[in-house]
């Protein structure tokens, strides 16, 4: 590193202060920069223009020197002036100039550099650099007068000397600029091979600078290095050669470090930073054991613990810990302890029965691999079910539907039902109640039967089971209320004085039914009767288009929409019945059109003797 203090004060100065060429090692980006990077022309002859050095996250500093040259022809420096600047500024350290030079005159001038165009500015420190992580700001300020706004010059930092404590500090410097044309653009790339080494061994860093504006025009300057994690460098900085120049980097410890490059630009290029290059130092293969409490209810919590084991050290950093979407609609993460393990605790949410994998994702840190592992997690729970959810109930009558439960993920014990509330007129009631589910996986299952005993409209049902903590509820049942077939004016006609002589030993019912529903029906007349004098003479059979002994296959009878019909049919007697008494009840029996009639609606009871 030149310095170029010659005066023999200046020397006995830098001899007190001990500067020395060998490079600090840069901790930040270090950057030394004439602002602004580049000003138009255009202003007149004459007119004075500033430009400001300037530093950016520089490593602590408490002294500097420094020669900025611009070609007189273009700008003609008329002075400069560093207060305020960054030390004295913002950490009120004191400074003491030993060059505060112009165009060759002021104090502090050497004769071989401190040429017209050239400005010059050393200061000796009057206290330590400061104790902060990086300093930026200004270090002084220059005035120009305007010679030739239609040409253009550089800025340029001709000798740039940062020192902290007697060190120099090694600095990425931009120039700037004035007029046209502005420098041209670059984009920074380093690559290092191989990525990937052992401690001990070295990888070579390759920064490739290409000029982005102007193909043909290849950088020159310098490109410092800037390393994080477990490597160091052989140099700090490089000089370009066609564009690129190379750096090794020695592996110290397993871990994985990232290496920048930064271009400090030239006079005819701009300065660029390259992204992120990795190299990787042996890491240690790591395995992850997971474990979980299971089975657990749903809404309950389960804990989910992660053991990671592997290398010499023990491994740190975090544990992400993941699902299906059902159980875990997002990650949850948990750091190491002092053990390498950790837990976290899985809410099961509503809807999550079932069997999971939870896995677990160990991130790894700088000496460690990562890895991962996972164990089953069983939610039990149950899910209840209504079929069918549309009943048609007639007024006075009703209808069923199955509540089918069903064990999921290991689930047993008994469900209580319940419906939600009922209008005035309905009725309700499930057999059996509750319900057992003994074994895992198994189903089992109720009879809600509904009655509406008054004309009501429409309404609809849920059923709630409940089990412990846990209760579940099924989709609304809706339940259609109609007016249901009858016997007109409670009309049935039949003999009663039956002589099976003269009716052929049979006995023959008319039936006068009425259909108020909006729909097609079909009907049945079921017909119970007992000897009042000989109870084990009795008949159970089914009527429509004839009559069958009750369970047999049998034709119903159809009636339109809002219509009547008038249809008989017979039954036969044995002898054996003469001059019994017998009682009978007659129950109408009706459905959709279309459908086997089930549903009973209005009935009629009746006697008659049988004579010979």
């Amino acid at each position: 590193m030149k310095l170029l203090l010659a005066s023999s004060m200046l020397l006995i100065t830098l001899s007190v202060v001990g500067i020395t060429t060998q490079p600090v090692k840069a901790a930040n980006p270090n950057i030394l920069y004439i602002a602004p990077l580049h000003m138009s022309s255009g202003q007149s002859v004459g007119a004075t223009i500033n430009f400001a050095v300037k530093v950016s996250q520089v490593d602590p500093f408490n002294a500097w020197d420094i020669q900025v040259a611009v070609d007189p022809t273009v700008l003609n420096p008329v002075s400069f002036t560093i207060t305020p600047n960054a030390l004295t500024a913002n950490y009120s350290l004191g400074e003491l100039e030993l060059s505060h030079c112009v165009n060759g005159s002021g104090s502090g001038c050497v004769p071989s550099s401190d040429v017209n165009g050239v400005v010059h500015s050393a200061v000796f420190p009057l206290g330590a650099s400061p104790s902060v992580a990086s300093v930026s700001g200004v270090l002084f300020n220059i005035t120009y007068s305007v010679v030739n706004p239609n040409a253009a010059t550089a800025v340029h930092l001709q000798n740039a000397n940062i020192v902290s404590n007697g060190i120099a500090v090694v600095t990425t410097n931009q120039d700037g600029s004035y007029g046209t044309p502005p420098r041209d653009n670059t984009s920074t790339a380093v690559a290092c091979s191989p990525s990937s080494i052992l401690a001990g061994q070295t990888s070579t860093c390759t920064v490739t600078v290409v000029d982005t504006t102007t193909a043909s025009n290849t950088p020159t300057g310098t490109v410092s290095f800037v390393a994080t994690g477990v490597v160091t460098p052989s140099s700090a900085s490089c000089n370009l050669a066609s564009g690129n120049c190379t750096v090794t980097f020695t592996g110290t410890v397993a871990g994985t470090a990232s290496v920048t490059g930064a271009y400090g630009g030239d006079l005819t290029h701009n300065a660029s930073v390259a992204s992120v290059a990795t190299i990787t130092v042996g890491p240690n293969t790591t395995a992850t054991s997971v474990t979980c409490v299971s089975p657990v209810l749903v809404g309950q919590s389960s804990t989910c613990s992660a053991m990671v084991t592997g290398g010499s050290t023990t491994p740190t950093g975090s544990v992400a810990f993941a699902s299906d979407a059902a159980l875990l609609p997002s990650s949850v993460s948990c750091l190491l302890s002092a053990t390498a393990s950790c837990s976290v605790t899985i809410t099961t949410p509503a809807g999550s029965g079932g069997t999971h994998t939870v896995a677990a994702s160990y991130s790894g840190d700088a000496s460690h691999s990562p890895s991962s592992g996972s164990a089953s997690l069983v939610v039990s729970d149950f899910t209840i079910i209504a079929n069918p959810t549309t009943l048609i109930v007639p007024v006075g009558g009703s209808n069923s539907t199955s509540i089918t439960l069903t064990s999921v993920g290991g689930f047993t014990g008994s469900i209580t039902l319940s419906i939600s509330s009922l209008v005035s007129g309905v009725t309700a009631g499930f057999v059996p109640n509750p319900v057992a589910l003994v074994t895992a996986g198994s189903t089992g299952s109720s009879q809600l039967t509904i009655s509406v005993a008054a004309s009501v409209s429409d309404f609809s049902v849920t059923v709630t089971g409940a089990s412990g903590g846990l209760s579940h509820v099924t989709s609304p049942i809706s339940v259609h209320v109609i007016p249901a077939p009858v016997f007109a004016s409670g009309k049935l006609h039949w003999a009663h004085h039956l002589s099976l002589l003269k009716s052929g030993g049979t006995q023959t019912w008319t039936a006068f039914v009425n259909n108020p529903t909006p729909n097609s029906v079909s009907v049945l007349v079921h017909i119970v009767g007992t000897s009042q004098t000989n109870p084990s003479l009795s008949f159970d059979i089914t009527c429509g288009t004839t009559c069958v002994n009750t369970g047999s296959p049998v034709t119903p009878v159809t009636i339109a929409a809002g219509g009547s019909v008038t249809f008989s049919f017979s039954q036969s007697l044995p002898s054996t019945f003469v001059g019994s008494k017998l009682s009978f009840t007659a129950t109408l029996l009706w459905a959709p059109a279309g459908s086997m009639p089930s549903t009973p609606s209005s009935s009629k009871s009746g006697v008659f003797t049988v004579l010979s």
